[in-house]
């Protein structure tokens, strides 16, 4: 079954696809060149901002943030470490503004 698989079959054709090659490949990357920078955000990511940050900015507590956060707050988890979008924590801001 080794031999049969290194001759070609499904190696060939893993191969084909790594490389660009094949008929997968071939698909993917017309896709990419007819979208060009389309699909791509041009606007430069911003850092994300940590729990710290987001408290020394808004003046407020940790446990008075997670309140918020239970309220709304956009949060963005990876693991058990939290980080906040600075264009979202300011629609947040704008958004709480007019309801007040």
């Amino acid at each position: 079954m080794a031999v049969a698989l290194q001759k070609g079959g499904l190696w060939q054709a893993v191969r084909e696809v790594w490389n660009g090659g094949g008929v997968m490949g071939r698909s993917v990357n017309r896709q990419i060149k007819q979208q060009g920078a389309k699909g791509v955000d041009s606007e430069p990511l911003q850092p994300l901002l940590c729990m710290g940050d987001v408290c020394k900015m808004l003046k407020l507590s940790r446990p008075k943030i997670y309140d918020l956060m239970n309220e709304g707050l956009p949060v963005i988890r990876f693991g058990r470490a939290l980080r906040f979008s600075p264009t979202s924590l300011q629609a947040w801001l704008k958004q709480r503004e007019e309801i007040a």
